[in-house]
């Protein structure tokens, strides 16, 4: 849907220095630079999902993320999107930046 995306890009890019600096900041023992982009805009917009849309449920957003971490980005991406956008979710739900109505 439209509206759907153009609203998941505009909350993606809006934050998308924080994201960036939180998933740096998650993956102390790697450089940033040698983070796949792609894997770091799929976590992004994971966040920005789970933070925007609050009747979509977090095992939905992470499992699409995964999922499209499989045709996008490299063979191992996958566990890499699971693991990280799983824990920074569960961060923010706990501080409660996300908020879930179910």
């Amino acid at each position: 849907d439209r509206d759907f995306v153009r609203a998941l890009v505009t909350a993606t890019y809006g934050r998308l220095k924080e994201y960036d600096a939180l998933i740096a900041g998650s993956v102390s023992k790697w450089d940033r630079d040698r983070l796949y982009t792609t894997d770091i805009v799929l976590i992004a917009m994971g966040l920005a999902e789970a933070e925007t849309f609050p009747g979509i449920p977090v095992r939905v957003t992470i499992n699409e993320y995964v999922e499209i971490s499989k045709y996008y980005s490299t063979p191992k991406s996958h566990g890499f999107v699971n693991g990280l956008l799983d824990r920074l979710i569960k961060e923010r739900m706990a501080s409660g930046i996300i908020k879930k109505n179910v």
